[in-house]
């Protein structure tokens, strides 16, 4: 009842259509999504803290809400470029298994939006990501070659990704499961640092230590909204786990986050 943009509510609509007509939400979901959405369509700077259970689904509290507005911007501006919301984690385990999660729902959105020639795209920013796509089998030698954050997406697939599309530019890379065959192209997924220097995604997963290393980095820094290759600032920044930024290292964090807010003029 809090929010009243069509546009969003739209959005709203086109998520739920395509989820389990059994689906049901806890009371602090429902709350926080209201209350996200609020102030993102007021375009007023507010905190939003959520607890609750392990696995009750506080992930999908800040999910819902931020991929419907952003799917809302999409459709309204195709041909916008910047990372519109920035997902740090504490942790590269817990970024690889959202990433995942958060892969599958923005897919919903992938009729809907296809109608005006766009999609949602998430890229993934830390230490095993590839500079670029000739060099992504040689940097994942580790797990022989295979994309070591992402499997395949299909339902009972899971199977290893691996790069293709070498010989083409950055936007035409893919990773195709080694299993099914299953495609994901680098318009839903940018999966090497050139493909997201050159076309930010919509949505960067990242870590806290690494954002702390790009700030300054003048070939990455507009990812973060600074520096004149910025076409805008992130509008929604998600901290995962914020109970383990304690002693030191929260205080870095938070030390961090207000070099981020001081140089980008963003609360």
């Amino acid at each position: 009842a809090r929010v009243s943009d069509p546009r969003v509510l739209a959005a709203v609509g086109v998520w739920f259509d395509g989820g389990s007509p059994h689906w049901k939400f806890a009371r602090f979901q429902i709350d926080a999504a209201a209350r996200i959405l609020e102030g993102l369509t007021g375009r007023g700077a507010r905190g939003t803290l959520v607890s609750a259970g392990t696995g009750s689904g506080k992930t999908l509290a800040f999910y819902l809400p931020a991929l419907a507005w952003l799917a809302a911007e999409r459709r309204a501006q195709p041909s916008a470029r910047g990372v519109r919301v920035l997902a740090l984690y504490p942790r590269n385990e817990l970024l690889k298994d959202q990433l995942a999660e958060v892969f599958e729902q923005s897919r919903k959105f992938d009729g809907d939006l296809g109608k005006v020639g766009t999609a949602l795209s998430i890229g993934v920013l830390y230490g095993d990501t590839p500079h670029t796509l000739k060099t992504a089998e040689k940097h994942w030698r580790k797990t022989r070659g295979e994309c070591p954050f992402f499997r395949c997406p299909q339902p009972r697939c899971g199977g290893g990704m691996r790069p293709a599309g070498a010989a083409g530019p950055e936007s035409q890379a893919r990773l195709i499961c080694a299993n099914c065959g299953h495609v994901v192209e680098t318009r839903q997924l940018r999966f090497t640092r050139a493909a997201m220097r050159e076309d930010p995604p919509d949505i960067l997963f990242t870590s806290v230590e690494m954002m702390n290393r790009q700030l300054a980095d003048s070939e990455y820094r507009h990812l973060f909204g600074l520096g004149p290759g910025a076409e805008r600032v992130p509008a929604l920044m998600l901290l995962d786990e914020v109970h383990l930024y304690t002693g030191t290292s929260g205080a870095q964090t938070a030390h961090l986050l207000r070099r981020w807010s001081h140089l980008s003029r963003r609360q």
